[in-house]
């Protein structure tokens, strides 16, 4: 795969996992409540800024250069007496005053990390304070940001008064001195305000793109002012609520702006690789990223049943990783109808003690045990098998296993990718045979080519080279398998299905079987000696096995369950996923997300015949 490939695959699926983001979100929820916050903050937080500039460079010389920004600024509205006004006023605090002030501007931070906190999945407490502690920083940042305006006022403001090419030069001026205060501005806040820490390259490449965006808004806010509209009209004649509505709903649409731009960030936090550095330990020691973490948010259940009656999400004691282990922190964690049938207790007995469900999801390796020599701190990986034999499922913040079933992401992938392989992924692998070089040139059947298994079968035979024809239930899940690669797909619910089939394969080499019973007799009219029906999932009422046609047709029947399969067949399987993903062959299924505190919805979902894959963000 080329570096340009590899960049191409970057921002595709970049651009997915954003669009993925505000579909049926509360975006517009979130950017109200940080407009309430804004509201709140955002003059306390001018009048600490412009006093501290005082402070710096004398008051006349603040009130000299705030003139010279009127002067270019549309006189409307009352906006060159309100600047006059903030002016006078902040340039008269004490310091005992501006002390007072932190504090409401402080509750700007407060609404800020709420509403990234949304966006970011990364658990977190005491938000409130955080955010709070976190705009102090910010407020340190801010008084040498308006110092840059205020110094490029005199000169920007008599070019916007004589118009012409000279007002042209003032906007590009002016555009650009904003682009470098408002972007400095958002990178301050993406830093510390926002939860989580991301890395420099996605907080300059996020925090400077946002900013052009809102550099635009806001020149365009400008000749706003300009527009000769009353305010106070829609509220009858009162100017304080029309000027008071008016901001508010500036302040809103900037605020989904920077929640695009932040959630932009984040996705491109996850796609940028990171230089990671290594650390010398003492030998037999645990190696951990950061302190040691004593509790963890965690769904648990101590007896089989129905999700709403044996489902809590508890703080229990973070595990320490023993040899051969690795402790992952989870950032999503999937859920696949055997973690529900398991819980259900259609699978086993009772857990001993309690049992963390999930067995998917993916993170970043927090710490590692004595002998692990393959995992480092700061790896991203997708997990699978997390609650196989093994009490810490990924139903929480942390999780601790076996390191080999933790598989590296490459620095081109995200974790939503990560979370949606594991079981689907490897059970597909396994159905078509664990040789991708067997099945180059072949012909596949996959059944249900919308799931999560049929999805990744799909993927991984066009990945190999192989022909793949598909059936569905409806025209949207069709749209999934094309999307997935199928060369045919044929919905099965429709009369001549079967010689639609025949029509693109007389005969297949490997059917991946969901539904043997209801599937029978379109598997043997394309089934021929050498083909092989892998059956993966079994069906309310055993089916009755037509034993002659079978023979007739010498077709190989063979039933996976993966827990079940020969360890050289599963690191085989593995590889082949893992050599898919890095040549970005694999993509995510259609993901819905709900909070670790929702843990009962999210398995009910997924118990209900939920589409595409759903996951808990701990």
């Amino acid at each position: 795969m080329t570096r340009a490939d590899t960049g191409r695959t970057r921002v595709r699926r970049a651009a997915g996992e954003v669009r993925r983001t505000f579909p049926g979100s509360d975006v517009a929820l979130w950017a109200g409540g940080a407009t309430y916050f804004g509201l709140i903050g955002m003059v306390p937080l001018a009048l600490v800024s412009l006093w501290a500039v005082g402070l710096l460079v004398g008051g006349d010389t603040v009130e000299r250069a705030m003139e010279a920004a009127i002067g270019g600024l549309p006189a409307g509205h009352g906006t060159p007496e309100a600047l006059r006004t903030l002016t006078r006023v902040a340039l008269s605090m004490s310091w005992v005053r501006a002390l007072v002030v932190l504090f409401p501007a402080s509750l700007y931070g407060e609404g800020l990390r709420r509403a990234f906190l949304q966006l970011s999945g990364v658990p977190d407490r005491l938000t409130g304070w955080r955010g709070r502690a976190g705009l102090l920083g910010v407020a340190v940042v801010a008084p040498f940001l308006v110092l840059v305006v205020l110094v490029a006022a005199p000169l920007v403001g008599p070019l916007y008064a004589r118009g012409g090419w000279s007002l042209v030069l003032g906007i590009v001026i002016a555009f650009h001195v904003v682009w470098v205060t408002v972007s400095s501005a958002l990178v301050a806040l993406f830093r510390f305000v926002a939860p989580g820490r991301l890395g420099g390259r996605a907080l300059l490449l996020g925090g400077f793109g946002t900013g052009s965006v809102l550099a635009g808004f806001l020149q365009g806010f400008v000749l706003f002012l300009a527009i000769p509209v009353e305010w106070s009209a829609p509220f009858g004649g009162l100017p304080i609520v029309g000027a008071v509505s008016a901001l508010a709903l500036w302040l809103y649409l900037l605020h989904l702006l920077v929640l695009g731009g932040y959630r932009v960030t984040v996705v491109l936090d996850e796609t940028l690789p990171r230089r990671r550095r290594r650390r010398r330990l003492a030998p037999g020691a645990a190696r951990a990223a950061g302190g040691n973490p004593r509790t963890m948010k965690a769904a648990v259940y101590r007896k089989t049943g129905p999700a709403a009656e044996v489902l809590a999400v508890e703080d229990i004691d973070v595990p320490d990783p023993g040899p051969g282990q690795v402790r992952v922190r989870i950032t999503r964690s999937a859920i696949n109808p055997t973690d529900w049938k398991t819980r259900a207790g259609l699978t086993g007995r009772d857990p001993d003690d309690f049992q963390v469900p999930h067995q998917d999801g993916a993170g970043v390796v927090d710490a590692v045990g004595p002998d692990v020599t393959d995992r480092e701190p700061g790896q991203h990986v997708w997990i699978f098998f997390a609650a196989f034999g093994n009490r810490y499922g990924t139903a929480a913040e942390y999780s601790v296993l076996p390191a080999e079933r933790t598989v590296p992401l490459p620095d081109n992938d995200h974790d939503e990718l990560g979370a949606c392989l594991g079981v689907p992924a490897v059970t597909a692998a396994q159905c078509l045979g664990s040789d991708p070089a067997a099945l180059e040139g072949k012909t596949v059947l996959v059944a249900g080519g919308a799931g999560a298994v049929g999805h990744y079968a799909i993927e991984l035979a066009k990945h190999a080279g192989a022909r793949v024809v598909t059936t569905v239930s409806s025209e949207d899940k069709g749209e999934l398998a094309r999307a997935a690669g199928a060369d045919v797909v044929v919905n099965y619910r429709e009369s001549g299905a079967i010689e639609r089939v025949r029509g693109y394969a007389e005969q297949v080499d490997r059917i991946v079987e969901v539904a043997l019973g209801a599937n029978l007799d379109l598997d043997l009219a394309v089934a021929g000696a050498g083909t092989v029906i892998s059956v993966y999932a079994n069906e309310p009422n055993d089916p009755v096995l037509p034993v002659r046609r079978f023979m007739t047709a010498n077709a190989t029947l063979r039933f996976v369950l993966l827990y079940g399969v020969l360890p050289d067949d599963l690191a085989a399987d593995l590889a082949w996923v893992r050599d898919a993903v890095d040549a970005g062959a694999l993509s995510p299924l259609p993901v819905s997300t709900f909070a670790l505190d929702d843990v009962v919805a999210a398995q009910e979902a997924v118990e209900n015949g939920a589409v595409g894959k759903v996951m808990l963000v701990p």
